[in-house]
């Protein structure tokens, strides 16, 4: 599993985790929605951000500039969110 792959996995479950949350409230051991919503935000932007750096990281392989390192640097950043997944690889903190 590449970086990519384990982001967009990783906010799969993010939303469908909002998405059964919605409706209910903290004291029911829920989310309110507009807690739901930040976070359905939150990754629509995230993925937004993942599209971007692939196209960076496709480009920079024809323009050999320094796109390709803040495509890696971001992505890097990103995952660190969720580095106590099993399939978190160390080495996307380097």
């Amino acid at each position: 599993m590449n970086i990519i792959e384990f982001l967009e996995a990783r906010l799969d479950e993010d939303e469908m985790e909002a998405r059964d949350m919605a409706g209910t409230e903290w004291y029911d051991g829920g989310w309110p929605d507009d807690h739901c919503n930040k976070i359905l935000a939150e990754s629509e932007t995230k993925r937004a951000i993942i599209a971007q750096c692939r196209v960076d990281h496709e480009d920079s392989l024809t323009r050999n500039d320094d796109t390709l390192e803040l495509a890696t640097v971001v992505l890097y950043l990103l995952a660190q969110v969720y580095s106590a997944h099993p399939d978190y690889d160390p080495g996307w903190t380097e």
